[in-house]
């Protein structure tokens, strides 16, 4: 048989071999053509609460790098193009996640909430200010007082900064300890005792 041909028909098996190799590796699950996409279960997060959740699809073979604040963070394997990771012991802070997958990239921002320290004594005659920061824009902060939403306690939305600021009018609050609270959104909740004096 002529050499050329041979080499032709060499070639030619060697060509479906590979690509049949290439097609039941399940290491190459990522689909061509599709984008990165990730989400987070919860993007604000109370501190030493159950941390939040990536989900990962269209990863690339050799999986992803993770990024908190620019610093790395984990690597999260491929499995069939899928990959998860928890984000543990977040303080109160806000935090870009950035994901890498072979040079495709993704981000978001995590905000883990935290109130200017809450008062041990206030003197109920007098108005009493609190902050919360680390907030998304427009995040709707409600004030409570023993579980109970005050009404003449306006529910304040969080500005361009983040930052949340509620004023309790005076003789709001009660001679001796009020339970008092910040509801951020409808998931997380600050809590603290106030003396009443």
């Amino acid at each position: 048989m002529n050499t050329k041909i041979l080499k032709l028909i060499s070639a030619c098996m060697f060509g479906m071999l590979l690509a049949l190799c290439v097609n039941t590796n399940p290491s190459s699950a990522y689909p061509p053509g599709k984008k990165l996409k990730f989400s987070l279960n919860n993007l604000v997060v109370k501190p030493g609460a159950s941390p939040p959740t990536i989900t990962l699809t269209n990863l690339c073979v050799k999986g992803a790098s993770v990024f908190l604040n620019g610093v790395f963070y984990k690597s999260v394997p491929s499995v069939k193009g899928k990959g998860t990771l928890k984000i543990k012991a977040l303080k109160v802070g806000k935090y870009t996640v950035k994901v890498n997958t072979c040079g495709e990239i993704g981000s978001t921002t995590v905000y883990v909430p935290g109130a200017v320290p809450i008062p041990q004594k206030q003197i109920i005659k007098r108005p009493l200010t609190l902050y919360v920061k680390y907030l998304p824009a427009g995040y709707v902060v409600t004030f409570k007082l023993s579980g109970k939403i005050i009404s003449k306690v306006k529910p304040v939305r969080a500005g361009i900064t983040g930052i949340s600021k509620i004023v309790v009018p005076a003789s709001t609050l009660k001679k001796g300890y009020n339970q008092v609270s910040l509801l951020l959104g409808t998931l997380v909740t600050i809590t603290g005792k106030i003396k009443g004096i």
